[in-house]
């Protein structure tokens, strides 16, 4: 794989338009959003544009953006009158309003602080269009792929995140699984025009943008993994995600922090398993001639959606019917200590601050 700095095979689409839409958020990122961007603009696939939404920064961010725009025309800042610090998933969710009026089929997220392997996009669009090939541009798609953990320096701390992570790759986890925990990394995603109209706008009871993306194409799409990694996922003190290591579940120090954001992510799974159920059956998605696959994951999304509304025996009955389960046995320990807890965690967790942009 060639390093970001040194592209090599230039791909040309013949499109007369940008084929691929980057969507970037920033904030306070003057550290390295530098090396982001060179990394991206030393693609071996030339016929993207990215599209910049700053959230308020106030560092130097918006000044190195700007200068770089004003060298490269494919990348271009894009202001609203929406308040000035949003959060990483209103952001890109502004950001995913603003690309479905643009004329591009493609669209992947960039965090402001990773470095872009130089065949990201060439190798995730060469997947994305196989796909598109047998089942037609109208069905969502989307790719994904495996990162690089590295140290603010980049350093190498591991060649694969999932197995840093101690998430199972492969074949795809059953859709429950999903819908409890988001293993599939915004930074690493490409998805057709099909699935962005599908999930805008992001809706403000899903935890982030990414997994209700993910959420979406697994009920109504495809999703494929790129078992290879594309992105060099930087690790730093400014990440508002990350890999934080399977040993740090076994960690006491910042436990009480990490047990609260893991309620936080369970409660969100429920209300934004409810925002989407009322999508579907809004747009129609419910209804209609489903697959038995499309059909089993629209029913667990409404059900999932009402668990707040169950019993703790009909909670705990719906789990070990679906042999519901996390990506890795830690928190799926944790997962059905949450199933029997629900109505209390309701009433004594409040939302944790916003924090910085990954």
């Amino acid at each position: 794989m060639n390093p970001p700095d040194q592209p090599q095979d230039i791909i040309f689409s013949p499109s007369g338009c940008s084929e691929v839409v980057v969507l970037m958020s920033t904030f306070n990122g003057s550290s390295f959003i530098a090396d982001q961007i060179r990394s991206i603009q030393c693609q071996t696939f030339t016929n993207w544009v990215m599209i910049v939404r700053d959230d308020g920064s106030t560092d130097e961010t918006l000044d190195i953006v700007k200068n770089f725009a004003a060298d490269d025309e494919r990348i271009q800042i894009v202001t609203d009158n929406r308040p000035s610090r949003l959060g990483p998933k209103a952001s890109f969710g502004a950001l995913m309003e603003r690309a479905q009026d643009m004329h591009a089929h493609y669209y992947c997220f960039a965090d402001q602080d990773d470095v872009w392997h130089s065949d990201k996009i060439a190798s995730s669009l060469e997947r994305l269009k196989k796909i598109e090939a047998d089942t037609g541009a109208d069905v969502p798609v989307l790719v994904y792929s495996d990162l690089q953990v590295v140290t603010k320096d980049l350093v190498e701390i591991s060649p694969s995140f999932y197995a840093y992570q101690g998430i199972r790759t492969g074949e795809e986890p059953p859709f429950h699984t999903l819908l409890v925990q988001n293993h599939i990394v915004g930074c690493s995603m490409m998805f057709n025009r099909s699935l962005l109209e599908m999930a805008t706008p992001v809706p403000e009871q899903a935890y982030m943008h990414d997994w209700w993306v993910a959420i979406c194409a697994r009920v109504r799409g495809i999703v494929s993994f790129l078992d290879e990694p594309t992105v060099k996922y930087r690790q730093h003190g400014g990440n508002s995600a990350g890999a934080g290591g399977i040993r740090r579940l076994f960690s006491l120090s910042g436990w009480g922090t990490l047990w609260q954001k893991l309620n936080w992510i369970f409660l969100c799974s429920v209300s934004q398993s409810e925002s989407l159920s009322q999508r579907l059956h809004t747009r129609g998605d419910s209804a209609g001639v489903l697959s038995p696959t499309e059909a089993a994951a629209v029913y667990a999304v409404e059900v999932w959606g009402q668990l707040a509304e169950m019993n703790v025996l009909e909670r705990l009955g719906l789990a070990i019917g679906w042999r519901l389960k996390s990506q890795n046995n830690p928190l799926t320990i944790l997962l059905y200590i949450q199933l029997l807890l629900l109505p209390m965690l309701k009433r004594l967790l409040y939302r944790p601050s916003k924090g910085k942009e990954k």
